[in-house]
C-alpha cells in the first residue's frame, strides 16, 4: 500500500472484546488502497458489523461506506399432501407425505455501492389443501445487471389414499453452485389398522419441519422459516375422511454487511 501508512495503536486503544470493529481496524480495512485491492468474488475481508433480515419482498438500500456484503437465501417450504380414508374402514387410514424444506445459498464478499438499491424477494411457503402439497417459491437476491442468487422452494408432499398408498415426502429445494439443497419431507406410513403416521416436514436452515400427526386430523403447518408443513390423515371409522396437508413455511434472506 504505497503512500499510505499507518502507526499501530497502544494497547489503551484498542475495545476488550471487539478489536475487528475498532476504529484502527476499520482504518485499515478502508484505505484506499485496500478497497481497490478487493475483487469481486475475493475471500471475505471485512468485519461483518450488521445485519438485516427480510422475511417478505423488500429493498435493501446500502448504507453509507459499505461497499461488500454478505447473503444468506432460503427458499419457501413445501406444503404437506393430504391424507384420505376413502371408505371408512378401520384399516384402510391414508397418511400424507411431508413438504421438503426450501434450499440454502450462502455468497460473500459481494460487492455493493453506497446507496443503491438491492432487490429482495422472499418465497412463499406452499399452501396445504386436498391432494398432493404445493411447492414453496424460490427466494432471491439481486444487484441489477451486477449478480443474483437465488434458493429454490422445497416441493410438496404427496397425498396419501388408504392403507395401500401412503404419501411420498416431498424432495427439498434443489441447491445451486452456491447452495444446499433443503431437506426433504417425510413419507407417509400405515402403521397398524387405522393408525397411521403422516410425513414430518422437512427442517430448514433455521430449524426442525412441521410434527407429523397420527389421527383423523389436518397436517401442521410450518412455523421455523423455510421449513414443510406435515401431510393429513384420514382415518375415520364410519366414513371417508379426507383431512389436508398443512402449510410450508416462508423463506427468508439475511444480509450481512
Amino acid at each position: 500500500m504505497a503512500g499510505e501508512s499507518w502507526d499501530p495503536p497502544s494497547d489503551a486503544a484498542l475495545t476488550s472484546g471487539a478489536v475487528g470493529l475498532s476504529a484502527h481496524i476499520l482504518a485499515i480495512r478502508d484505505l484506499a488502497a485496500a478497497l481497490a485491492a478487493r475483487a469481486e468474488d475475493s475471500p471475505w475481508l471485512n468485519a461483518i458489523g450488521a445485519l438485516d433480515i427480510y422475511t417478505a419482498n423488500d429493498t435493501w438500500t446500502v448504507p453509507a461506506g459499505v461497499t461488500r456484503c454478505q447473503v444468506t437465501v432460503v427458499g419457501g417450504g413445501g406444503a404437506g399432501g393430504s391424507g384420505t380414508d376413502p371408505n371408512g374402514a378401520d384399516w384402510d387410514a391414508g397418511a400424507g407425505g411431508g413438504g421438503g424444506a426450501g434450499a440454502v445459498t450462502i455468497a460473500g464478499g459481494l460487492t455493493v455501492t453506497p446507496a443503491e438499491d438491492i432487490t429482495i424477494v422472499v418465497g412463499a411457503g406452499g399452501a396445504g389443501g386436498a391432494g398432493a402439497g404445493a411447492a414453496g417459491a424460490a427466494s432471491s437476491v439481486a444487484r441489477a445487471a451486477s449478480w443474483t442468487y437465488t434458493a429454490n422452494g422445497g416441493s410438496g408432499g404427496g397425498a396419501g389414499s388408504g392403507a395401500a398408498t401412503p404419501g411420498t415426502g416431498g424432495a427439498g429445494g434443489a441447491g445451486g453452485a452456491d447452495g444446499f439443497a433443503g431437506a426433504d419431507g417425510e413419507g407417509g406410513r400405515q402403521l397398524v389398522n387405522y393408525i397411521a403416521a403422516g410425513g414430518g416436514g422437512g427442517g430448514s436452515f433455521l430449524g426442525g419441519g412441521a410434527s407429523p400427526v397420527n389421527t383423523d386430523s389436518a397436517g401442521n403447518s410450518a412455523t421455523v422459516p423455510g421449513s414443510g408443513g406435515s401431510g393429513g390423515i384420514g382415518a375415520a371409522a364410519a366414513a371417508t375422511s379426507t383431512q389436508n396437508g398443512g402449510d410450508g413455511a416462508d423463506g427468508f434472506v439475511i444480509i450481512e454487511y
